[in-house]
């Protein structure tokens, strides 16, 4: 029944290619090369007499356009038993893009009540033009673009292809399509675009003729058409014209209803209720000989129980055993075919199932009526002027004591009771009864549950990977359609697209088996079962405590829009309903003081989301809620949702934190106990506050190394961070062991490398470090700071060639240059190594604004010969924190001295700079080991 509104089928918006001009190409079959041209179902000519020229009016058109419309003019002429439709279409091609739309003209039509004739087609290039109109060149192709949805509608499409089409060159061609589809009985009924697909438009006009007995109504969509009227001898011209149309553009995920906007409605019923009449002779039962639906029914009713028992096996029967397939040719399009020879056949489409529905339900004296709903439209439809075209799709109401079941037929996997099996999503329908005369308000899938979500994740020992355990229930047509696929497909596909959710939140996530299947026949619902390990779940953010990221992503799912701040189209929610999802995370002992829970809420008239997390001791508990109650966002609506939406994103996607200490642990007498085991009774200065926060952090890490919480990798980052505390200590011995079990852990991690190549330095390794900063550099050449920090490698090892060359690369970066201490150190390599370091420095000293303007600028200064050593002191002195600086400040001076043969000055520099305690520089430790090597 898809033709009750082709276009909207199924939210199939991308069928807007059947429109207008030269129509898109669509999958089809084609009647064999070697085949006559079959010139029976079309003819070759004049236009007809009643046509008349439409005048084009220079209008704007889109510079940008590959191509665009000089003209599209549809023409009607309704007579009292027949209908014929005209179209003239003059294309321009403005860009090579152009070529192939403008190329292709389809003209789609059903043979079974319709003729085709063309009238003229010609190439305009220039002054010329070019006839083009061959019998050859019109190939009959037959279109069944529903056959995967099993679907036949017999309808044939004539397809030209243009050859020799040049930029600049114009194609003109007009055609006429003459009869009316039989279904109607005699009413005009037609949706008109007033908009095409493959480009703007200057002039569109629509003309109608009618005789003014036939009192056909209409519905302007855009608001910018203009409408006359007049009578023209026996007949009535109503004429539709719009001007400067833009190319079709329809947003990511509109809602059907952006296509009335588009298009004129034109309709020769009066009101629903008209076409409520008119829809219930298609399903009236036609007399004759139905002895096969006689035993049928006696079949059903000697099965027993009461009339919702009967009504249930008559239900099940027409879903599961008469296969959906649809042949809508002709009046087909809209009239079902006879019960008795749908039950032979044993298939049929929506209304050949509901036809037999009927003739069934009929005979063990339970009446029931046809509805016709729309699956794109749903409760939009009511807004639509009274037309079959409004609807695609028909379903049964049935009315047993109180309770009337509004029951679809084509849902051959559905189970459950009457209850569970209504007919869900449609907003509103159209009873074909007598007496109706408005849409009626279908069973609200607003208050249903549509799916649930149930993830457990059990951690037995947190350095172990945590196990899930995911449950994924889904009910009424979600549940359905799983079924459809399992029968499709293996179970194992299902499963690799369903865990893309999960894979976004849990990259690392690896299966711990085969999924299984649980069904709920009773309750129409399905509920899928997976269990998975979750790597590298937890975080360790600076070593502070244990984090996840969580969310309901279901609800994410069901919540995602696009990306389109200017949004000027209706956005549909595509599933409507309440989704829950609940996840948990048990605990292998207490890892909260006290139980605690929190609520959160949120909503507007589209959207009602709930949230609450119950946390115990040992468990944590998050249960989100989403009710979509609305079927679309209107687009005067859409800025405002998208920012609720954005502000809502935070509590659907959280994190969980976790100490990574026992709680006993976390006291100031735990700390210092640890660090004082970490340092071995060891008691450095800790006068600094740096040193201080050392040491406490010492403390934390030895607490959460031994309280056996942290995976490998995480053990690893907090090894590497515990050696890291130690070498600001000045304990670079100690930590050494932490860097080499941290390298064991991971091995290949680049910080953990780094640090270590650190380390190495500030013990005097020299040859480890560069050993270590070389791997890196191998790997990642483009790395400035390791190449800078293997250079001082070099220079401390005396190796200053090498130091020299390093430092010149890692200038190349201008961030290193206004850094200032790759400066220093390419001066110290030149100078010691015999050169004149003042001039190296030279062509860095050419772009002012690239050198550091504060501190390390005096020491650069005092390189160059613009200062002393009591000015660089005065301006370390004057800054802040005075002791760093002055560390580094007696630092590179007692190294100028040392090159300049000053061995005596340059000790005592070394030892202020050791005075100032600040054992976290490298320039600290590096005072200490040229100290020791002069003395």
């Amino acid at each position: 029944m898809k033709n009750f509104h082709r276009i909207c089928q199924c939210l199939a918006l991308t069928l807007l290619s059947v429109s207008i001009g030269s129509k898109a190409a669509s999958s089809a079959k084609s009647l064999p090369a070697d085949a006559a041209p079959d010139t029976t179902r079309y003819s070759i000519t004049p236009a007809p007499a009643w046509v008349t020229p439409a005048d084009e009016t220079p209008a704007k058109t889109d510079p940008r356009a590959a191509m665009h419309y000089r003209l599209i003019d549809y023409q009607t002429r309704v007579g009292e038993h027949d209908t014929t439709e005209y179209e003239h279409v003059i294309s321009v091609v403005d860009q090579q893009g152009g070529l192939s739309s403008a190329s292709q003209i389809n003209i789609e039509f059903d043979p079974s009540f319709q003729t085709l004739s063309v009238h003229r087609l010609q190439l305009i290039r220039g002054e010329q033009r070019i006839n083009k109109l061959e019998r050859r060149s019109i190939k009959l192709l037959q279109r069944e673009t529903q056959l995967e949805q099993r679907m036949v509608d017999g309808r044939v499409t004539a397809s030209i292809v243009l050859d020799d089409l040049r930029v600049g060159d114009q194609v003109d061609y007009e055609y006429s399509v003459s009869g009316q589809n039989p279904a109607f009985a005699g009413r005009y009924v037609r949706n008109q675009w007033m908009i095409a697909q493959h480009g703007p438009t200057a002039s569109y006009r629509y003309r109608l003729l009618a005789p003014p007995s036939r009192d056909i109504r209409y519905r302007v969509g855009p608001s910018d058409v203009s409408v006359d009227s007049r009578l023209l001898g026996t007949m009535r011209e109503t004429v539709f014209r719009r001007q400067s149309v833009p190319q079709l553009s329809i947003a990511p995920a509109a809602d059907a209803s952006a296509v009335p906007s588009l298009e004129i409605q034109l309709s020769e019923f009066r009101d629903w209720a008209d076409v409520a009449q008119w829809g219930q002779q298609l399903f009236v039962e036609a007399p004759g000989v139905t002895t096969a639906l006689d035993r049928k029914a006696a079949e059903i009713r000697a099965g027993g129980g009461d009339a919702a028992a009967q009504l249930l096996r008559t239900l099940q029967f027409v879903q599961t055993e008469i296969r959906y397939f649809g042949t809508e040719i002709g009046p087909n399009t809209h009239r079902p075919a006879a019960p008795a020879k749908i039950l032979e056949q044993r298939f049929g489409d929506c209304k050949d199932k509901i036809a037999l529905l009927l003739a069934l339900l009929r005979r063990l004296d339970l009446p029931a009526t046809p509805v016709l709903v729309s699956t794109g439209y749903r409760s939009y439809a009511a807004n639509l002027l009274p037309s079959p075209l409004a609807f695609d799709h028909v379903i049964a109401a049935v009315r047993l004591g109180d309770t009337t079941y509004w029951l679809d037929g084509t849902r051959n996997h559905q189970t459950g009771s009457l209850a569970n099996r209504q007919a869900l999503g449609f907003g509103k329908g159209l009873p074909l009864d007598a007496g109706v005369s408005t849409l009626a308000d279908l069973p609200s899938i607003y208050t249903q549950l549509r799916m649930r979500v149930d993830d457990t994740i059990r951690i037995s020992r947190f350095r172990d990977d945590p196990q899930l355990e995911s449950r994924i229930t889904y009910r009424g047509n979600l549940a359905e359609g799983l079924r459809e696929a399992l029968g499709a497909t293996n179970i194992d596909d299902i499963r690799t697209q369903v865990n893309q959710s999960y894979l976004r939140l849990y990259p690392k996530l690896s299966s711990n088996g085969p999924a299984r299947i649980e069904e709920s026949p009773d309750d129409n619902a399905l509920t899928l079962i997976q269990q998975f390990s979750l790597p590298q779940f937890w975080r360790f953010p600076e070593q502070r405590a244990l984090v996840a990221d969580l969310s309901y992503w279901s609800l994410l799912e069901v919540l995602r829009f696009p990306a389109d701040p200017t949004r000027q189209q209706a956005l549909v929610i595509p599933q409507p309903g309440i989704f829950e999802h609940r996840l948990t995370l048990e605990y292998p002992e207490d890892v909260y003081k006290s139980a605690g829970s929190k609520t959160f809420n949120d909503g507007d008239s589209h959207y009602a989301f709930d949230s609450t997390l119950e946390g115990k001791q040992r468990s944590v508990v998050y249960s989100g809620r989403l009710t979509m109650k609305a079927e679309r966002v209107e687009s005067g609506e859409w800025k405002d949702y998208s920012s609720r939406l954005v502000k809502l994103t935070p509590q659907i996607t959280f994190t969980t934190v976790v100490p990574a200490v026992a709680l006993a642990d976390m006291n100031g007498a735990a700390l210092q106990k640890a660090a004082d085991k970490a340092l071995q009774q060891r008691k450095p200065k800790t006068g600094r506050k740096p040193q201080q926060a050392s040491l406490l952090q010492i403390g934390l890490l030895t607490l959460q190394l031994d309280a056996d919480r942290l995976s490998p990798a995480l053990r690893a980052q907090t090894l590497k961070m515990r050696g890291t505390e130690l070498d600001n200590l000045g304990q670079s011995d100690l930590g050494q062991a932490d860097f080499d079990a941290a390298l064991v852990l991971a091995p290949d991690d680049e910080e953990t490398r780094s640090a270590a190549a650190v380390n190495a330095f500030a013990r005097g390794d020299f040859a480890r470090a560069r050993a270590l900063e070389t791997a890196l550099l191998d790997e990642h050449p483009g790395n400035w700071e390791v190449r800078y920090n293997r250079a001082i490698s070099h220079y401390m090892a005396r190796d200053y060639a090498a130091a020299r060359q390093d430092i010149e690369d890692v200038l190349r970066e201008p961030a290193a240059v206004r850094r200032g201490y790759p400066l220093l150190f390419l001066y110290l390599s030149v100078r010691a190594g015999g050169g004149d370091g003042a001039a190296a420095l030279q062509p860095y000293l050419m772009q002012a604004q690239d050198l550091p303007t504060d501190w390390p600028r005096p020491l650069i200064e005092r390189y160059l010969g613009n200062g002393s050593d009591s000015s660089v002191i005065d301006a370390a002195e004057a800054g802040k924190p005075q002791d760093e600086r002055l560390c580094e400040a007696y630092f590179y001076m007692a190294e100028q001295h040392l090159a300049d043969g000053d061995p005596r000055q340059a000790r005592r520099y070394f030892e202020k700079a050791i005075d100032q305690q600040v054992t976290e520089y490298t320039e600290h430790g590096a005072s200490q080991m040229e100290l020791a090597r002069l003395k």
